[in-house]
């Protein structure tokens, strides 16, 4: 299923904008991507999952996960996240908002890995009380490494 789904990930892909060059497979075997917004990404991973057919209404086979890796762009002096460099910096509550727009917006993401920076207790504990009452059904929370 998964070289299936690489397939039909590397035909869609080849006739974006950044061709094969902008979203590759790594090692692990996530995918990397190198477009402008996160928006962009799952809608090509959407349109790739949608293509192949295999989820229905009733029951998603194939779901997406984002690993944040928050811990890489937390300004810990400024104690916010940035985004998109320095220009778009959130704190806790808007980082919170944000994951939970992209939740909102693209049912098919399941599980969020590592949204906030490890020595960040405040915001992992904000946030997954936050998705326990409003989408623990839907989507999953990991902390990779905590210390």
């Amino acid at each position: 299923m998964y070289l299936k789904v690489c397939a039909a990930l590397e035909k869609s892909v080849a006739s974006t904008k950044g061709g094969l060059a902008a979203f590759k497979r790594g090692a692990d075997g996530a995918f990397f991507n190198a477009y402008d917004n996160i928006n962009e990404c799952f809608k090509l991973l959407e349109d790739a999952i949608s293509a192949m057919g295999i989820n229905t209404e009733t029951r998603k086979f194939l779901k997406i996960g984002l690993n944040a890796d928050a811990g890489s762009w937390f300004a810990e002096e400024q104690g916010k996240y940035e985004w998109d460099g320095p220009k778009t910096a959130y704190d806790v509550d808007q980082l919170i908002d944000f994951y939970e727009k992209l939740i909102t917006d693209h049912p098919l993401l399941e599980y969020i890995e590592d949204g906030f920076a490890n020595a960040d207790i405040q915001g992992h504990r904000k946030f997954i009380k936050k998705i326990k009452e409003k989408h623990e059904d839907a989507v999953k929370v990991g902390i990779s490494s905590l210390f």
